[in-house]
């Protein structure tokens, strides 16, 4: 059975035509997904009300790493940088090794006011020592930022 955000991207014509459910490691290819989602959503705002409900929707049934990533671009894109954030975190912390989700998070901060602005660049020039200390880890702003402080 196809997934319920496959089948409402897909009636959208929002996937990619080469999508693929999965990788080898159970990872989807997003890139192509967000980058179609913030171009359909350019093109027809009222879009971006109906993935907000679904969302909702969604996050109810699964918390899988895509899922939480989802809501937060969806979140990014409505300009809820701090519901971006904490969705990003939430799927940092199922797989911190995924660079978009550091991007994507520190992007969500850098619209945060110059504190958070700060972490951000931080995050940008430093996410590989990020990924390797939390690679085990849960991630929250405070221990991101007490170990950016003391790097």
């Amino acid at each position: 059975m196809m997934e319920s955000w496959v089948y409402l991207f897909k009636t959208i014509n929002i996937l990619p035509f080469n999508f693929v459910k999965g990788r080898e490691n159970n990872s989807v290819e997003r890139w192509g997904i967000f980058h179609a989602l913030a171009d359909k959503v350019f093109d027809n705002p009222r879009l971006l009300h109906l993935l907000d409900i679904k969302i909702k929707q969604w996050l109810k049934k699964e918390k899988t790493e895509f899922i939480y990533s989802l809501a937060g671009y969806i979140w990014y894109l409505k300009d809820n940088y701090i519901k971006a954030e904490k969705y990003f975190l939430k799927a940092l912390c199922q797989c911190p090794y995924n660079l978009d989700n550091w991007l994507n998070l520190a992007f969500s901060l850098y619209h945060q006011g110059d504190r958070k602005h700060s972490l951000a660049k931080k995050i940008l020039f430093r996410f590989d020592y990020c990924v390797n200390y939390f690679g085990k880890k849960k991630i929250t702003i405070k221990e991101l930022t007490d170990f950016l402080k003391a790097l």
